[in-house]
């Protein structure tokens, strides 16, 4: 039965209830990025909320929830009216200019059409206005944790930025899930040893800190009991190898694998061993 005044969030299976509590959520502090007196619209049915304008909004969790590497973000959007910016994320705080913890984003635009914010994560498909998209956030990919590791947040931020006009724009947020997901560790044979390697993907850059190649929404799928990774759409993943099974590389190294190519065919498909998270270094270790 849905709570009254309340915006309804599926987490980890089990139906929970945000209170319309909406804070201004700020950059640097500054609180004139949002449009006080404008409130996001609750859907009757507590299902999403409307947002007309530009708004900077943050609402408290029904509970703080610890994110991992596995934790992901759902949410339905459509565009009814464009906007500049739309961003969705966690965080602790209400201030977009620090982060939980770790060195990654706890915010990500999901669709922009300038120049997107350096101090988000971004997905790479822009969003067509009038169609309903489910956008997957790996959120906890994106906040660069690690196995192991998890941060606390307290707060759902859902951003529509339209400087341009504030009073004009409109998108529809509605189903969000958030929860965790199960990854089987990658097994790889080395010199006729298995060694596992987490399944924690984290982004490879072309140059370095250039991170803008990878689909970021789109994650390798391991099968086959940890012996296969299968790769949909634009992927520029790197998994790290445990210290303890670090092993050096040498001229007589040889790498050996199976390889099969589905339909439809990308321009390019590499495997690399590396000691850095981008590849342009000038070697050839592709």
């Amino acid at each position: 039965q849905h709570m009254s005044d309340a915006l309804s969030i599926d987490v980890n299976g089990s139906i929970e209830y945000i209170a319309n509590d909406q804070l201004t959520y700020t950059y640097k502090g500054d609180k004139n990025q949002d449009n006080k007196n404008t409130k996001m619209g609750l859907a009757e049915d507590g299902s999403g909320m409307q947002i007309n304008g530009n708004v900077w909004k943050a609402m408290d969790l029904p509970e703080p929830y610890n994110v991992t590497t596995s934790t992901v973000l759902e949410v339905e959007l459509v565009i009814d009216e464009k906007s500049e910016c739309l961003i969705v994320g966690l965080d602790d705080d209400l201030d977009a200019s620090t982060k939980p913890s770790g060195s990654g984003h706890s915010l990500v635009t999901v669709h922009s059409s300038r120049d997107k914010p350096t101090w988000t994560g971004y997905l790479t498909d822009l969003l067509v206005e009038g169609e309903n998209r489910r956008v997957t956030i790996p959120i906890g990919l994106f906040m660069n944790l690690g196995e192991g590791e998890f941060t606390t947040v307290t707060y759902l931020i859902m951003i529509q930025d339209n400087d341009v006009n504030k009073y004009a724009a409109r998108s529809t947020w509605s189903n969000f899930r958030l929860y965790e997901t199960a990854r089987d560790p990658f097994l790889m044979n080395v010199f006729g040893n298995d060694i596992t390697i987490p399944n924690v993907q984290n982004h490879l850059a072309y140059t370095n800190q250039r991170f803008d190649q990878d689909s970021r929404q789109q994650i390798l799928s391991i099968a086959d009991s940890g012996r296969s990774i299968t790769a949909t759409g634009n992927n520029w993943k790197y998994l790290d190898i445990a210290a303890d099974d670090v092993f050096n590389v040498t001229k007589t190294t040889v790498l050996k694998y199976e390889f099969d190519l589905s339909s439809p065919i990308g321009e390019q498909h590499a495997i690399c061993m590396l000691n850095k998270d981008y590849l342009n270094d000038q070697r050839k270790d592709c």
